[in-house]
């Protein structure tokens, strides 16, 4: 394995799910604060083979945030790549956009997440509403700060005692996965829990997937903030994906300067933003994986590997192959020309520019041995 993509991401690569696509305004709020944003294709009329380049694109993430719109809600699709996300231990978290009088409140949300994402869930913070029931501030629950765009301040003896039942339950979510013994005596003992102590706790669990909350998106763009201390230095697993060679069998990834295995994260006309899980990008002879699921065998959630070969010749075509795959579903013709790639990132990301179509979820790979990845 390469130094480079095992440290921790300068900026953590979040993968953003949503039912509709992220607003393009959200996106820029995220990379402001610090986090590098992903948004992954909508999945509300997706098919299987969809879904799996969706999930294979999410594992090669640092992190998950999935964003519901208020007024649209949880969809099928984004619900079961979560699920494979989760399973995998990725760290994750929900943020609830366009709260308002018509539509349910955040910890309805919370309610919704717990039942159908299977989630242990937290709500650190509530939003805080003018007389029109819209969000304007937001109230941590653990500090009792309330922020504002314009500042903080602590809140006062009407938002304390409206807040007790909510304050308690975030208490209680934390003391159930601390691994802070003086934080859990003092709760037995009867003792309030020190906040500092609590808003450790409650990231190093957010950072290990043991709980995900779910934030209210407000004008302070507190929750935001929240994300990236949370997140802020996440190191990438790449064991989260299972490699396979051409011939069905799990491969050995190879280190160092001689193949480069990749997932593609983001495709912008023939540039590709592609996530290295081994290797250093190079120019060279280039596979690209085009999953396609195997609905007829043991394993409906596995791909056949379909590549595409790209080494140099710009008039030169061909046809790509399916090994493992005898009847040669998912075949396709494409022009065979040079691929390159920029320099290696901080964050484990490269750009690579393909004069051959590709998605978000296909495995990239540059050396002599082409691969496919699953989740």
């Amino acid at each position: 394995m390469s130094d480079e993509s095992s440290q921790p991401s300068i900026d953590p690569v979040v993968a953003v799910l949503c039912p509709v696509a992220p607003e393009p305004q959200l996106l820029a709020r995220l990379a402001s604060a610090g986090l590098r944003p992903v948004p992954l294709a909508g999945l509300s009329d997706s098919s299987e083979q969809d879904r799996l380049l969706v999930e294979v694109a999410g594992l090669a993430c640092d992190a998950a945030l999935l964003v519901l719109p208020a007024a649209v809600g949880l969809d099928g699709g984004s619900a079961a790549v979560w699920l494979r996300l989760a399973e995998a231990r990725l760290p994750r978290a929900v943020l609830v956009t366009d709260l308002g009088p018509d539509t349910a409140d955040i910890e309805e949300f919370a309610a919704i997440a717990t039942r159908a994402l299977e989630e242990e869930v937290i709500v650190p913070t509530l939003p805080v509403l003018d007389d029109g029931e819209q969000s304007v501030a937001s109230m941590n629950l653990l500090t009792l700060q309330i922020s504002t765009p314009d500042g903080s301040h602590t809140g006062d003896a009407d938002h304390l005692a409206a807040t007790v039942a909510a304050r308690t339950n975030a208490t209680d979510a934390i003391l159930v996965v601390t691994e802070d013994d003086h934080l859990a005596e003092s709760a037995l003992a009867g003792l309030a829990p020190a906040p500092d102590r609590l808003a450790r706790s409650l990231r190093r669990s957010v950072r290990a997937g043991e709980l995900v909350p779910v934030l209210p998106d407000t004008p302070d763009d507190g929750a935001i903030a929240d994300l990236a201390g949370w997140w802020s230095r996440l190191a990438f697993d790449p064991a989260r994906l299972m490699a396979i060679g051409v011939a069905g069998e799990s491969a050995a990834f190879r280190s160092g300067e001689h193949t480069l295995h990749s997932v593609i994260l983001q495709v912008d006309g023939p540039l590709a933003t592609a996530r290295a899980l081994f290797g250093r990008p190079r120019t060279g002879s280039a596979f690209l994986t085009m999953p396609g699921v195997n609905a007829a065998g043991p394993h409906p959630d596995r791909a056949w590997p379909t590549w595409l070969e790209v080494s140099g010749g710009d008039d030169q075509t061909g046809a790509a192959e399916a090994p493992g795959d005898p009847e040669g579903q998912g075949a396709a013709e494409a022009e065979l020309a040079h691929a390159s790639v920029g320099e290696l990132e901080p964050d484990g990301t490269f750009v690579a520019t393909l004069p051959l179509r590709s998605r978000p979820g296909e495995a990239l790979c540059i050396g002599d041995e082409p691969i496919w990845l699953v989740p």
